[in-house]
């Protein structure tokens, strides 16, 4: 859960929190939403893109899948390849 906190929504959010922010400090009463929502969508693309670049597996595992065998079900296997 807090993954998706982290990746999704809080970059998505960010840029909106940080005007509203600015806005009450500058008692500024015009809300540019188009652009907020533009700069969030920008920022979880990066964000997203940017997990999903550098986040490995560890080195030499393999996954297995369940398979069927003699009529039992065999669970997967996140191990090392043989």
């Amino acid at each position: 859960m807090i993954r998706i906190l982290l990746i999704y929504i809080l970059p998505l959010l960010a840029p909106t929190i940080i005007y509203f922010i600015w806005a009450k400090k500058t008692k500024r009463q015009d809300i540019p939403w188009t652009s907020l929502a533009i700069a969030g969508v920008i920022l979880l693309g990066l964000t997203a893109g940017g997990f999903s670049l550098w986040e490995q597996s560890p080195a030499g595992s393999e996954y297995t899948a369940p398979k069927l065998v003699d009529g039992k079900i065999v669970p997967a296997v996140l191990g090392k390849s043989e």
